[in-house]
């Protein structure tokens, strides 16, 4: 599990704080759009990109390891389904 900052540093928050709990793949997806926008509406100060970056980063990693997991359910879930048709 990553220990990922809370988005929201353009505008005070968040500063300091990590997540301690394991985010779901719709958590860190919407996390993600947040950070999105406030690059896009310009609320993050230049000398804070790199640190929104490394959590963007980070975000994007939790995403594709839920996917990941998801799509091990489903192929497994596939399989047993096709084993009982035998």
């Amino acid at each position: 599990m990553k220990n990922i900052p809370l988005p929201g540093l353009g505008r005070g928050q968040g500063r300091g704080k990590t997540m301690k709990k394991e985010i779901n793949y719709t958590e860190a997806f919407e996390k993600l759009e947040e950070l999105l926008q406030q690059i896009e509406r310009g609320d993050i100060r230049i000398d804070k990109l790199p640190e929104i970056v490394k959590q963007a980063n980070d975000l994007i990693a939790i995403c594709e390891e839920r996917l990941r997991g998801i799509e091990e359910k489903v192929n497994e879930a596939s399989s047993a389904g096709s084993k009982k048709l035998k």
